[in-house]
């Protein structure tokens, strides 16, 4: 298992996004958002695509994140979030 950390920056853009949607859209983000950190908690290196070094990007609808992978210390980090619908 690895640990998932949400910068606080990313944390607060996702909470952002949320509060500003509809209830319809709450539920894709929050669905979305939980497939996606649940998935970076089991391994990581095989969730959305490859960028330099050991940054990924990874798509679940309406979410895109960017994360690092540190396998060293199983960690985690998600450092930024936007919507991409």
């Amino acid at each position: 298992m690895f640990t998932r950390d949400w910068t606080e920056e990313t944390s607060e853009s996702l909470a952002r996004m949320w509060t500003q949607s509809d209830s319809t859209r709450r539920s894709e983000i929050t669905k979305a958002s939980q497939e996606l950190d649940d998935a970076l908690g089991i391994n990581p290196e095989n969730v959305g695509e490859s960028r330099e070094g050991n940054k990924r990007i990874a798509f679940r609808s309406p979410l895109a994140i960017r994360f690092s992978v540190d396998k060293q210390n199983h960690n985690v980090i998600v450092y930024q979030v936007w919507s991409i619908d």
